[in-house]
């Protein structure tokens, strides 16, 4: 026992640590507050914009269109005009706030990012105490909480992280009150928690989930060792009632998004079988030297300086057994999750949002420790201002550029699309991958050229085919003298859009539709205060909508005018400059694609381009043709070749009889290569016997 004296003066140090600790805390919560609002209304998204503006383009389609449901609006890809990621809770509540209080999409959703960080600090303060930390040790762990980076910025951020760990975290706390208080109510509201979390995202959920089975299965051990059986099963069942839910609502949710995706072609390659290796990652992203340089990198970052585990690490080795044992289980918590995800952590800071709290509370707890020992202490107050300072310049250096740009977002060619072009109309973007910032900034639905795509012309076919009944208005092509020409030609000659770009702006070119490019550079001439835009050209009046020429069909040859080459013979690149037929060609639509009808008989003659090798083709016959009355009696196809002393010969030659083969209703895919002295080429049909319903078609012919 102390002497009195000493006791007293033990006394006063613990009122003056825990006051100190006290006020530290309200001092930590009143920077976030002032840091985290400061330019709240800005409409600017800045800080991995690709992800903010995704969240706000859906945000806003849900409240322009009234749409609410589950299959929400994030018009990327054409119609459906649906590609749904996570449950849309929280799209859903930021445009009904949105919707009640007139606030901006920006203002809003930063407002209920910023309410359920602040509700999710109560969850994690009845963790902390339930695991038996002191009063002083619990407050001082929100305190780094509210100083954390990742919780400073991204907290007011159009995300869905700060929901789905306010979500996550009550759900740990809920279903650690069912474990110790089995009944129907704690059961349910542990699985309500848990369905929102999962649902909401399901990468943030998981390692609070893990937390939740292991403290199941050490109250069944200890349920089983006091009560046998009969407890034993009375626990399992209560958690596996409350496991079926999240686990059945995500099931639930996958099979319904993935449905959807697929009705898109550009969101069949986001269903979630597509994404899991960019979840999990490979054995290399987990322990190659450049992965974990990344990692460390972006967790100083946002959260900790990497040299801080060290520190914690040490602590809880060689100084104090429990504190070191809880600190250590925090981080190997965190670092768990990492090794579990290691791609998207080494590539987005934000996703330390998550679990940042774990190594944050490890650092309290040992640092809260230090400050009881007489010696330690100043070792304490030490490392904690070192560690203040280096997040503070970290933010300082990473964060508060974004934070204090004062702009709403875009630039002035986005604006200038916003103001000048039709508001129902649809905004077609190459070279920015599916990166939703110009369809949000100027608030038009998108259509995301993705290289994949782009250097397919079978898949660009299928998506401009999806485009049938969409009205385009422009197509952006951005770093231009990196982009595939023909894609570009092809995306102009099918949508009705210029040839020549109209609008340039940095290292982006603006190809407008036919119809609106004369008014809109008259009405941008007159108005020159998009920075950074210049009109290409002069702007005259607007030109009658073309009319191409009609196909002569009495089997002569006919020369292919520019018109006819822009607007029935695009299926073909490059189109072709001669025909005959005898009862017609151009192009139409057949199941979703773009094809070139070509009723027997019929000749295109096609130059080559110089160094060209490969002809790639598909050939079919419309359904029409074998489910008449009277069937086709088939269709020969043949690629001829012409060589520069003008000698005609054959290439490839298939005959299509769908009525009577069935394996040929579903047509043919071919690629050809060209002797090297070839001219020109001819694609050709003919009859069999009889011309009924010979109804033949070419599609995607691309000459290499």
């Amino acid at each position: 026992m102390l002497p009195k004296a000493d006791q007293t003066e033990a006394n006063l140090t613990s009122i003056f640590r825990q006051r100190a600790i006290k006020a530290f805390f309200w001092l930590a919560l009143t920077v976030n507050l002032l840091v985290a609002t400061h330019h709240l209304g800005m409409g600017n998204l800045a800080g991995h914009e690709f992800r903010q503006t995704q969240t706000a383009l859906s945000i806003l389609f849900i409240q322009r269109d009234d749409d609410f449901s589950l299959a929400y609006p994030t018009p990327l890809f054409g119609p459906p005009w649906s590609i749904p990621m996570e449950f849309p809770l929280y799209q859903w509540t930021v445009a009904g706030v949105s919707n009640l209080t007139s606030w901006t999409i920006p203002f809003g959703a930063r407002f209920v990012s910023l309410a359920c960080f602040y509700l999710t600090l109560p969850a994690i303060y009845l963790l902390l105490r339930r695991w038996r930390l002191s009063l002083g040790s619990s407050r001082l762990c929100l305190a780094l909480i509210l100083l954390t980076p990742v919780y400073v910025f991204y907290a007011r951020t159009v995300l869905i992280e700060s929901m789905a760990l306010m979500a996550s975290i009550w759900f740990l706390w809920l279903f650690d009150r069912m474990c110790r208080h089995p009944n129907l109510g704690w059961t349910v509201t542990a699985a309500l928690a848990g369905g929102i979390a999962i649902l909401v995202k399901v990468t943030t959920f998981i390692p609070w989930c893990a937390a939740a089975a292991i403290i199941g299965l050490c109250w069944s051990w200890r349920e089983w060792k006091i009560g046998g059986i009969r407890a034993l099963s009375k626990t399992v069942g209560w958690g596996v009632l409350v496991a079926s839910v999240p686990g059945c609502s995500i099931l639930g949710w996958l099979h319904f998004t993935d449905a959807i995706k697929a009705l898109s072609p550009g969101g069949s390659n986001l269903v979630s079988s597509a994404l899991s290796g960019v979840n999990f990652g490979g054995w290399q992203d987990r322990v190659g030297g450049e992965s974990l340089n990344s990692l460390a990198r972006e967790m100083s970052k946002g959260t900790l300086p990497w040299w801080t585990l060290l520190l914690v690490i040490a602590g809880g080795m060689f100084t104090f057994r429990q504190a070191g044992k809880k600190s250590m289980i925090l981080v190997l918590w965190f670092g768990a999750t990492l090794m579990l995800f290691p791609v998207l952590y080494h590539r987005h800071d934000y996703y330390f949002y998550a679990v940042a709290v774990l190594p944050v509370c490890a650092l309290g707890v040992i640092l809260d420790q230090w400050l009881h020992h007489r010696i330690m202490k100043w070792v304490s107050v030490v490392g904690l201002t070192g560690i203040l300072i280096s997040q503070a310049a970290s933010y300082h250096r990473n964060y508060w550029p974004y934070q204090n740009l004062v702009s709403n977002g875009g630039t002035g060619l986005n604006n200038f699309m916003k103001d000048m072009l039709p508001l129902n109309s649809a905004i077609v973007v190459m070279g920015q991958d599916w990166a939703p910032v110009v369809p949000y900034y100027t608030q038009r639905r998108g259509i995301m050229i993705r290289q994949d795509v782009e250097n397919s012309n079978e898949k660009l076919v299928m998506h401009l085919a999806n485009l049938e009944e969409t009205e385009v208005s422009a197509l952006v092509v951005t770093v231009p003298q990196e982009r595939n020409p023909d894609a570009i030609n092809l995306i102009t000659q099918s949508l009705g859009l210029e040839s020549d770009p109209s609008v340039t702006h940095s290292n982006s070119d603006v190809y407008l539709a036919k119809s609106l490019r004369s008014p809109t550079l008259i009405r941008l001439a007159e108005n020159m205060d998009y920075s950074g835009v210049e009109i290409i050209g002069v702007p005259d009046a607007p030109p009658p909508p073309p009319v191409a020429e009609p196909i002569i069909a009495d089997g002569s040859i006919q020369a292919v005018t520019s018109l006819q080459a822009q607007l029935q013979f695009f299926p073909i690149v490059p189109a072709p400059y001669q025909y005959r037929c005898m009862f017609g060609l151009g192009a139409s639509h057949h199941n979703g694609s773009t094809v070139l009808g070509a009723h027997p008989d019929s000749d295109m003659w096609i130059r080559l381009p110089a160094g060209a090798s490969t002809v790639s083709y598909q050939i079919g016959m419309d359904s029409g043709s074998y489910n008449a009355v009277d069937d086709s009696d088939g269709v020969i196809f043949t690629v001829r070749g012409i060589d520069s002393t003008g000698q005609e010969f054959e290439l490839a030659q298939h005959l299509l009889d769908p009525a009577h083969i069935p394996e040929h209703q579903s047509g043919g895919e071919f690629v050809i290569d060209l002797p090297t002295d070839l001219s020109e080429v001819i694609l050709s049909t003919r009859s069999r016997q009889n011309y009924n319903f010979d109804w033949a078609y070419w599609q995607s012919v691309e000459i290499r």
